[in-house]
């Protein structure tokens, strides 16, 4: 078993426990490789992709399943040792979540087609973006961080504003001085309107809320709110 010496592990992103905590898996992500370390001794053994010669070497990267050192990753991200004993990783530049087996060193593809996307699918018909982190559940359901796939428009942070949108079927029935804009920092907004026919009408108000105060994790919901009116 090598030594840890210095630069053989180049960039240390994620790090997970063996069920046996006698060892801790490491996503190496500037050398595409996913390595251990032996938590009593302090060395460290490859166990997929990288350079088996030169640790230092950055660019053997790609995408290529297999055993050991014939495998290719590229810039795999977050790591886990799973309740069944398998290493689960996300290869981030691959967009695939794959797993290895830490006694034969076989990595496979669990998720993923290979291509940037966002789909939903089983297994390889799924599309993801560059994802990062992974968890399991109770159940031994994994879960996926996928970094790049917010929808357009949403956003979790404190800068991000609650917003809403209001439409009236039919739309002739009743004005309204603005149809859309931002909430208050207190989740409220005044609307003024007005009715333009004597005809019944439903006014119905959609709300993006974000609250960004509670253990400074971000929340949000959509709200829809319906109004009917007649004389």
């Amino acid at each position: 078993m090598e030594k840890l010496y210095k630069h053989v592990i180049c960039t240390t992103f994620r790090i997970s426990l063996s069920r046996d905590l006698k060892e801790a898996y490491i996503s190496d992500s500037a050398s595409s490789s996913i390595r251990a370390v032996d938590l009593r001794t302090g060395g460290s053994r490859q166990l997929a992709g990288g350079d088996p010669v030169f640790a230092e070497n950055l660019f053997r990267f790609g995408d290529h399943d297999g055993i050991g050192s014939e495998v290719l990753l590229q810039h795999p991200l977050g790591v886990l040792c799973g309740k069944d004993g398998q290493i689960y990783f996300a290869d981030s530049y691959n967009h695939k979540i794959k797993k290895l087996d830490p006694v034969s060193k076989r990595v496979t593809t669990l998720a993923g087609a290979g291509q940037a996307g966002f789909k939903d699918g089983a297994a390889v018909a799924a599309q993801f973006s560059e994802p990062s982190g992974i968890v399991e559940a109770e159940n031994g359901r994994l879960y996926i961080a996928d970094t790049n796939n917010i929808p357009e428009g949403y956003h979790f942070s404190k800068e991000a504003e609650s917003k809403f949108s209001i439409d009236f079927d039919p739309d002739n029935a009743t004005e309204a001085d603005s149809l859309e804009g931002n909430l208050s920092l207190e989740g409220s907004a005044v609307v003024h309107f007005r009715r333009s026919s004597a005809s019944s009408s439903t006014g119905r108000v959609y709300c993006k809320v974000y609250y960004c105060k509670e253990d400074e994790v971000c929340l949000y919901q959509s709200l829809t709110f319906d109004d009917h009116t007649s004389f």
